[in-house]
């Protein structure tokens, strides 16, 4: 997993068992040690704001879409996350660098639903960190940096507006059972909603 995205030019920690072999042995692999902090805490109530807050976002939207556009590239799902979060992005001086890859998707046609599921994982958990009215600031700071918001309309599409009639009914239920159970910040959808609303703004002003 690390030589793939390290090979697609993606920031992780980098294998370094054959640069020091002096310290290896049968099962022992050496790791680069990235000091820094993660997203989620860096993005802690108080800690970090104004510019350098939306400097962050903004770089971490930047690596982010790079990657998912590469993944669509390529054509390649171990590319992507399961478990998307802002916990999986280390920051590191001027590095985004990509941690807690311990998921590989087998090989498939369509990626857009594993691109979705990771996109609502990780905003949703920005959201749970941030609050919605500071999602909507950090929101903006990484669709600056993303590069195609096409990508992110999609993935939001994928829960709000299904594709066949199945998942629709599907979707249509779990949003009503959960927003029964817990409310719109408790959900996926909440972000989603949010991020629906962002990409048509930006491509209406575009089309201006």
């Amino acid at each position: 997993m690390l030589a793939l995205w390290r090979a697609s030019g993606i920031d992780v920690p980098e294998d370094l068992t054959d640069a020091f072999p002096q310290f290896g042995g049968p099962g022992v692999a050496l790791y680069e040690f990235v000091e820094g902090t993660t997203l989620h805490d860096l993005l802690e109530p108080g800690r970090l704001a104004g510019d350098a807050r939306r400097d962050v976002l903004t770089r971490f939207g930047t690596a982010w879409g790079r990657r998912h556009a590469e993944a669509l590239r390529r054509g390649e799902a171990a590319l992507l996350q399961e478990h998307g979060s802002i916990r999986h992005a280390m920051v590191s001086e001027e590095r985004i660098v990509t941690i807690d890859l311990e998921q590989a998707f087998l090989p498939r046609r369509d990626l857009r639903p594993l691109v979705a599921k990771e996109v609502a994982d990780t905003l949703r958990s920005l959201w749970k960190r941030a609050g919605e009215e500071q999602f909507r600031a950090d929101l903006a700071a990484i669709l600056d940096g993303y590069g195609d918001p096409a990508t992110l309309a999609a993935a939001a599409a994928e829960y709000l507006e299904p594709r066949t009639p199945g998942r629709r009914l599907l979707w249509a239920l779990d949003r009503r059972l959960r927003r029964r159970r817990g409310g719109r910040d408790r959900t996926k959808y909440g972000p989603l909603e949010v991020l629906a609303e962002a990409t048509a703004e930006r491509a209406q002003r575009r089309l201006r």
